[in-house]
């Protein structure tokens, strides 16, 4: 067998390894221990944002979402919970386009402009803004 066939060998025997282990967990081999990760998390489209608010930045739309998850949202008033984080972060225009402002944000405002967002809506949250972290830092966490 040449190379290029062993290879492929190779490929097909991972490959049908693979398809066992799916078929094994499907059928109740294994048991899912954690998946870590959330078990809701609602995420607004540019679009909608736009629509609702006539304002735009990425850190604010994240936080918004983050907002959601935490309970510290009124869905009643999108813009007004919007332009809050945005104020509660010192979010500055960047541009104007076709009505709609965007926005930069420091990245030292994000974290405790959304704690104080939260705590303005009786909720508590806590950050701490890490620069450069590591991958074991992320493990940790």
């Amino acid at each position: 067998m040449d190379k290029a066939g062993a290879c492929e060998a190779f490929r097909f025997g991972r490959e049908n390894e693979k398809q066992k282990k799916q078929e094994q967990f499907h059928q109740g081999y294994y048991n899912l221990v954690t998946t870590n990760h959330l078990d809701e998390f609602l995420a607004f489209s540019e679009d909608y944002i736009e629509d609702q608010t006539a304002h735009y930045a990425c850190a604010i739309s994240a936080l918004y979402a983050c907002a959601a998850y935490y309970g510290a949202l009124n869905f009643a008033d999108v813009s007004g919970d919007y332009l809050g984080l945005w104020e509660a972060t010192g979010t500055s225009v960047s541009s104007t386009s076709n009505g709609i402002t965007y926005g930069i944000t420091d990245v030292y405002n994000v974290g405790p402009g959304f704690v104080s967002f939260c705590a303005d809506k009786g909720v508590t949250v806590s950050q701490n803004t890490v620069d450069n972290p590591n991958y074991r830092f992320l493990l940790i966490v």
